[in-house]
C-alpha cells in the first residue's frame, strides 16, 4: 500500500478509538442511582439518560415481538411493565458499571505504557 494510504487509514483508526473512548467515558460519568430512579417512570428513560440508541432499539424491537407473537387476547399488565423497567434499569447500569471497568482498565494500561517508555 502506498504510504499515503496508510498514514488516513492510522488517522482513521485513531478517530474511532477517540471517538470510542469519548463515549465511554460520557457513559461512565452516568450516575446508576439515577438509572435505577427513571426506570420506575418510565421503561425507556434509562436508555434516552444513558444515550444508548441501539440498545433502545433492540429493547423496543423485542417488545414489538413480543407483541407479534403473544395470543389476541393478551394484554399486557403492570407486571410485565414492571419487568421491563427491571430489564431496562438493570441493563443501563451494567453498562455503566462495565464502562467504569474500561475506563480503569485504560487508566491502568496507560501506566504500563508509561514505565516502558523511562
Amino acid at each position: 500500500m502506498d504510504k499515503k494510504v496508510q498514514e488516513i487509514m492510522a488517522e482513521e483508526t485513531k478517530r474511532q478509538r477517540d471517538e470510542e473512548l469519548r463515549r465511554t467515558v460520557v457513559l461512565a460519568q452516568k450516575s446508576g442511582r439515577v438509572v435505577l430512579g427513571l426506570c420506575l417512570l418510565m421503561a425507556v428513560a434509562p436508555y434516552i439518560y444513558t444515550r444508548r440508541w441501539g440498545a433502545l432499539l433492540v429493547l423496543l424491537g423485542a417488545l414489538f415481538t413480543v407483541g407479534m407473537v403473544a395470543p389476541e387476547d393478551w394484554e399486557p399488565g403492570l407486571g410485565f411493565g414492571a419487568l421491563v423497567a427491571v430489564v431496562a434499569g438493570v441493563d443501563n447500569y451494567a453498562a455503566i458499571q462495565r464502562a467504569r471497568e474500561r475506563i480503569v482498565l485504560l487508566q491502568e494500561n496507560q501506566d504500563n505504557d508509561s514505565h516502558l517508555l523511562k
